[in-house]
């Protein structure tokens, strides 16, 4: 706190007497009797500090933004790429049906030609 308060630019005093602190040793100085004084400097210290807390706040929020915007961009790639793979698994099953008619028709054909050479062997 007593750094920021020297950083506002505010009566030492005022600071330590907020905090406290005995001000001075002989009690010369009087601020306890000057509430205005004192309120008109804490007024000034706090303005200081939530202004800190509203810049670190804006940042944070900026940066969760950041990452929303890049946690949505990483949801459409995954959708891009379910979509893709949605499609390669239609395209692989497709293709094993073709797989079995040629597989089918081959075998249909091999039979046919054995029963040909069946019935040509038969007649010699």
């Amino acid at each position: 706190m007593r750094t920021n308060w020297y950083r506002c630019g505010l009566r030492p005093e005022t600071g330590e007497f907020i905090v406290g602190h005995e001000v001075d040793r002989y009690n010369y100085n009087q601020i306890r009797k000057a509430p205005e004084i004192v309120e008109e400097e804490w007024q000034r210290y706090r303005e200081y500090v939530e202004s800190g807390v509203k810049k670190k706040l804006r940042k944070e929020n900026r940066e969760l933004r950041e990452k929303i915007e890049q946690i949505a961009g990483y949801r459409e790639d995954l959708q891009d790429g379910q979509n893709r793979l949605q499609e390669l698994l239609r395209t692989i099953e497709q293709m094993q049906k073709r797989t079995d008619y040629i597989e089918q028709t081959i075998r249909e054909a091999a039979e046919r030609e054995n029963e040909r050479r069946t019935k040509k062997a038969a007649k010699q």
